[in-house]
């Protein structure tokens, strides 16, 4: 399974988990864990949870974290791609994929099992 943890950013500027949307996607809410975020698990993947908010300008951050699973992704998704599910794998450009994940062509990093810290600054 997969376990994905989300936090308030700590800096000012955050996005929020659209967790209904993650539902519709197969993630369910977990109960009993960390209490300051919000938590889904989902069977093996590939899966997609997006923010709730889109942006064309401006700054977007988010907190994570996955555990479970070892092969996962984390970027930024135009919202018209959305609900393509391996966005990430087969086109994503602005992300990190994890050490363990064998497709894609995201940077790798050891971002399994740890809290990351992305900003997506749409002015850039």
């Amino acid at each position: 399974s997969i376990y994905l943890f989300a936090q308030d950013s700590p800096h000012n500027t955050t996005a929020e988990i659209d967790v209904e949307a993650a539902k519709s996607r197969g993630f369910q809410p977990l109960w009993g864990t960390e209490s300051d975020c919000t938590a889904l698990s989902a069977p093996v993947g590939p899966l997609m949870a997006v923010s709730k908010t889109a942006a064309a300008s401006g700054v977007l951050r988010w907190r994570v974290k996955v555990t479970g699973l070892e092969q996962w992704s984390v970027g930024v998704v135009p919202a018209d791609q959305a609900h393509r599910d391996k966005f990430l794998q087969e086109e994503g450009v602005v992300g990190l994929r994890s050490n363990e994940s064998s497709e894609g062509t995201l940077a790798k990093a050891p971002i399994h099992n740890t809290w990351v810290d992305v900003e997506c600054d749409c002015d850039k």
